[in-house]
């Protein structure tokens, strides 16, 4: 089969973020992985996140596949955000930097596509988040997973290669795109039947338990975060639940423990 595409796609990701943070001082090299739509339970995603979510074909008639990137942070941002209960400053701005970084890469792969004939249709990252529910319409966690791009971890959050420290953007497209692979394994140590659960006692309001997830006490978490961060409510971020974790930035292997992995890097 032709991956003609597929690299193109992956080198323009990989070319735009490089662009724009050449130091590499806000993100890491970012993953990208992509499933034809005929390919994969898309419609399951109205049974794991809610009945009215999108399917591919909403966001574009005649869609083939959907595209999926990860774009991770920097040990620097990543640790600047390990201690205390508000958020810190540097893991708010560099979380605003992606989520203009994400619309920038959606609109280079769609350009990219377009010369080739092929159209292309999305939604912006934060675009129809429902404050009733705490859920989207278009979960891009979940379209990460039926991409292959890695599995869910304890914390809710996709754990990839590079691990879990970042964030996610995707697209739809007529384009015949290849699905990539599933992951060989499993990434969460928990559900490889390890002792781990780092991530429910990284939770300090506690939205994060054995039991479950509690959406509003998370969010509650992040509004009050924004407020210390300047009372900018793009700022409503936690993220203490990826930080100081096996799988903050790698994809902790089968034979790893929750104990020996459990540093952050230096």
């Amino acid at each position: 089969m032709d991956y003609f595409l597929e690299n193109q796609i992956e080198e323009l990701i990989q070319s735009t973020v490089l662009a724009e943070d050449p130091g590499q001082e806000i993100w890491r090299t970012p993953h990208f992985a992509c499933a034809s739509v005929s390919d994969r339970e898309f419609e399951k995603l109205r049974t794991w996140v809610r009945e009215d979510h999108l399917m591919p074909g909403d966001l574009l008639p005649g869609a083939e596949s959907v595209i999926s990137f990860f774009l991770p942070f920097t040990p620097e941002i990543t640790c600047s955000n390990d201690e205390g209960v508000p958020a810190s400053r540097p893991w708010g701005e560099a979380d605003l930097k992606t989520r203009v970084l994400l619309e920038r890469i959606k609109d280079e792969i769609s350009m990219l596509l377009e010369a080739g004939g092929f159209n292309c249709g999305g939604l912006p990252v934060d675009h129809d988040f429902d404050r009733g529910s705490l859920t989207s319409r278009w979960s891009h966690k979940h379209i990460a997973w039926l991409c292959g791009l890695g599995s869910f971890g304890r914390n809710n959050m996709l754990i990839t290669e590079s691990g879990c420290s970042g964030r996610l953007g995707s697209l739809v497209t007529d384009a015949p795109l290849a699905s990539t692979s599933f992951p060989d394994t499993e990434y969460c140590l928990e559900k490889q039947g390890k002792s781990c659960g780092l991530c429910i006692s990284r939770c300090l309001p506690a939205a994060l338990k054995k039991e479950g997830y509690d959406r509003k006490i998370c969010h509650q978490q992040c509004l009050d975060n924004a407020q210390n961060l300047g009372g900018e409510e793009q700022m409503a971020v936690c993220g203490k639940c990826l930080t100081r974790l096996p799988c903050t930035f790698q994809a902790p292997v089968p034979e790893a423990t929750a104990e020996k992995e459990a540093v952050t890097v230096e």
